[in-house]
């Protein structure tokens, strides 16, 4: 089983600026009768006036995080001063549309072994990367997976549980039509591979996003180390 190489994967937009963000998220959207769809999700970022001599760092304050497929991207903007009153002004994203000519969603695959049972033997003190793929599907015309590495593990040695908390990673808002309309990085944790749970619009969740049509999809979790 191949998964996605994190360290060496990237996504960005090429042009007379171009712009390169380590990508941390990919969402797989796969549709029955259309072609799918492959979205990324890169780290987020401080804000700065790019290239400046002087006032590098953007005022008021906010974090930028990219989105995209070769079809459509999203930029999200959130800012983390506390000044502002009204939660409207906390966040200036743009829509999900074309904005780069050149956008850039580089993927590197690396040959992976499926885990069974995470332990802590096997697992605390290896060098390996673990990744987390999350495969949802319904009776629709598509299903998705979304494919995350693992930053954080805990691990109860008495009883062999593991708990893993990590994120941020890419999911779908669909529409009563199950379109998808939006993306937002959340977090998410679990301690066994048919239950997770997580946070919406991660780090903060300023954005108001409902996930009611996720209850229609059946899902796994499955990992894999390289």
């Amino acid at each position: 089983m191949s998964v996605i190489n994190f360290k060496t994967s990237y996504i960005g937009w090429e042009g007379e600026s171009s712009g390169k963000f380590k990508l941390i998220s990919v969402l797989k959207i796969k549709y029955k009768k259309k072609i799918s769809e492959i979205f990324g999700l890169g780290e987020s970022v401080l804000a700065c006036n790019v290239y400046s001599n002087k006032n590098i760092i953007k005022s008021p304050n906010y974090l930028f995080q990219l989105i995209g497929s070769q079809k459509r991207q999203k930029i999200l903007r959130t800012y983390i001063k506390e000044n502002f009153k009204k939660s409207k002004d906390l966040i200036n994203d743009s829509n999900l549309e074309k904005i780069f000519e050149n956008f850039i969603l580089k993927i590197n695959k690396k040959k992976s072994k499926k885990i069974y049972k995470l332990q802590k033997k096997n697992h605390f003190k290896s060098n390996k990367i673990i990744n987390t793929k999350i495969n949802f599907n319904s009776n629709k015309d598509f299903s998705f997976e979304i494919e995350f590495p693992v930053n954080h593990i805990n691990f109860y040695e008495k009883n062999n549980d593991f708990h893993i908390e990590t994120g941020p990673i890419l999911m779908p808002v669909f529409n009563s039509k199950n379109t998808i309309i939006d993306l937002s990085p959340c977090f998410v944790a679990f301690n066994r591979f048919d239950y997770y749970e997580f946070f919406r619009d991660y780090p903060i969740g300023y954005r108001k996003i409902n996930f009611r049509n996720l209850k229609d999809f059946s899902y796994h979790i499955s990992l894999y180390e390289y």
